[in-house]
């Protein structure tokens, strides 16, 4: 488990493939470690308590990565494009979230 602030990217939870106590600076990708997940089955998971700009084009670079390594690059642009919808859902969820908690409002 990362400290809430540090940020962390697991394959499978036990494998760190990056780790950042600055968020806001440029995350270097290690495609080994994408080719070693792929290779053995793993699946590919990101855990990260803050979401800056660069993670979200971290994330869009692990995404190209692996799809690149498993000869697929022409769903690249479409799955980047649904990886971003799901970021601005998971932002507003977590928003509103927030927001129900401190008006102490019941939501389900």
């Amino acid at each position: 488990m990362c400290p809430k602030k540090l940020t962390c990217v697991k394959i499978n939870g036990n494998i760190p493939i990056m780790n950042t106590m600055q968020p806001t600076k440029k995350v270097t990708l290690d495609i080994s470690k994408i080719k070693m997940a792929i290779r053995a089955g793993i699946p590919l998971s990101i855990t990260t308590y803050t979401l800056p700009h660069e993670m979200e084009m971290y994330m869009e670079d692990v995404l190209t990565a692996f799809l690149q390594e498993m000869e697929q690059p022409q769903m690249i642009e479409y799955l980047k494009y649904c990886l971003n919808e799901l970021i601005t859902n998971a932002k507003k969820a977590n928003t509103k979230r927030i927001y129900f908690k401190e008006k102490k409002l019941k939501y389900f």
